[in-house]
């Protein structure tokens, strides 16, 4: 009796100790790795020339919204009555009309679209025409086709303004549209002509694009020029006279 108690006692002395949590039977998670700093991977500087961002379509010098544009420039006849001296987009000083005018703007306008831009044009008296039925990148050969269809351009008849921007605005993807008129609308036969237009404008501008308003000779008349001002205002746009 006595051996075998020395016997259980000397197995408990030299047997491996047991941790009182009883959580031998987990594995370890391995140490946590030590990065070298020389291996960490540093970003790339910036580069050092970045591109110049895209220059804002211009009309008359003011910056329009968007990259897809539709200039919708009146041809009534009144656009023929005379607008003194003006500056051609080679810089020649030039006594012309209002359509020259119109003309002018619209040509210095599609020579400095940038390639990424969307354009067409839209001309109107009672009936309308446009450039293309769909907007046209504007790749150099597109605007040396559409330079050649503003100069033959020419200015007879009634003035259907609301038709011609609500056609402009029948594409969804067009962003903004640059009116250019001298104000007075006609050609729907309404006793309330003028609200008669607005109303046009607003119902096809559904996508809420931006139509601004370039006056030529609107101001001679305060109904023509409110007119204006009311499309601008309607529609997020500005109003601004050419002088």
């Amino acid at each position: 009796m006595r051996k075998f108690l020395i016997v259980v006692i000397l197995l408990l002395v030299t047997s491996p100790s047991v941790s009182q949590d009883h959580n031998w039977d987990l594995p370890m998670d391995p140490p946590p790795k030590v990065t070298d700093p020389k291996e960490i991977k540093k970003l790339p500087p910036p580069p050092e020339n970045l591109p110049a961002p895209k220059e804002p379509i211009k009309f008359a010098g003011s910056p329009l919204g968007g990259t897809n544009i539709v200039f919708v420039i009146d041809l009534s006849g009144s656009m023929m009555v005379p607008a003194g001296s003006m500056i051609n987009e080679n810089g020649d000083v030039i006594q012309g009309t209002r359509i020259d005018r119109a003309k002018i703007e619209l040509i210095k306008s599609i020579i400095a679209l940038d390639s990424s831009y969307k354009f067409n044009i839209i001309t109107f008296t009672c009936t309308m025409g446009r450039l293309s039925h769909e907007l046209m990148q504007a790749t150099p050969q597109n605007k040396t086709h559409a330079i050649a269809f503003v100069r033959g351009m020419y200015a007879s008849g009634g003035t259907g303004t609301g038709p011609a921007v609500a056609l402009a605005l029948s594409d969804k993807n067009v962003h903004s549209v640059a009116l250019l008129t001298d104000g007075w609308p006609s050609c729907l036969g309404s006793s309330d002509t003028f609200a008669l237009h607005r109303q046009l404008i607003m119902t096809a501008n559904t996508q809420k694009a931006s139509v601004n308003v370039f006056g030529i000779g609107a101001a001679a008349y305060q109904q023509g020029l409110d007119f204006c001002r009311g499309i601008a205002n309607d529609n997020g746009g500005f109003f601004q006279e050419l002088r």
